[in-house]
């Protein structure tokens, strides 16, 4: 959460991270950005360590995101600009292929050949294959909220997708007729839920 600071708006308030350290000795860490979760993390792990004056530091910066496998500082701009252009043939805008890249990183070649492999005619189908198989994906909510967010980026696009990529999740998940029409009413009613503000 962000940290609250009298008469701001929200735009106006610092993303910066604050550790906080109560009478008991609680740690909290609020602000930040998901960016930075590795390094608010390393930050808490170290007070902890120091408070328990034990000689341990965070290794973090030492293991290795699983969607970041080939890429390192030196050739990310280089990987990146390889992704975007063979996203750019299957008729993604730039946008949309950096956005991908920006999700699954190096795991994005995985959604390429299921891309092939399947000959699904659209992107998202492949995308949605891979994410019931390698992102414990199991309802559309999972795959427009908590995979890819566009369920708050692109919402006027969802109905259209949901139902593109609905065959892809009945087939995986052996769904019967009345399990997919749940799955988009839940959808339907989520997104409601998120916009509505009455």
């Amino acid at each position: 959460p962000l940290i609250y600071q009298k008469n701001k708006k929200t735009k106006e308030l610092s993303r910066k991270d604050e550790l906080i350290v109560d009478t008991n000795n609680m740690i909290s860490i609020a602000g930040g950005k998901l960016t930075g979760f590795r390094i608010m993390a390393k930050k808490v792990t170290d007070l902890v360590c120091k408070n328990l004056r034990s000689n341990v530091k965070c290794k973090t910066h030492s293991i290795q995101l699983i969607s970041s496998k080939n890429i390192n500082e030196s050739n990310l701009k280089k990987v990146k600009n390889d992704y975007i252009n063979e996203l750019l043939k299957y008729g993604l805008l730039w946008g949309e292929a950096e956005n991908l890249f920006h999700t699954y990183g190096s795991n994005l070649g995985d959604i390429i050949e299921l891309k092939k492999l399947k000959k699904f005619k659209t992107f998202i189908e492949a995308e949605a294959l891979y994410c019931l198989k390698k992102e414990s994906t199991i309802t559309l909510i999972d795959f427009f909220e908590r995979r890819t967010s566009r369920i708050h980026y692109s919402p006027e696009k969802n109905f259209d997708q949901a139902k593109l990529i609905l065959p892809i999740f009945s087939k995986y998940l052996k769904l019967s007729n009345h399990e997919e029409k749940h799955l988009l009413e839940e959808l339907f009613l989520h997104q409601q839920n998120l916009t509505n503000f009455k």
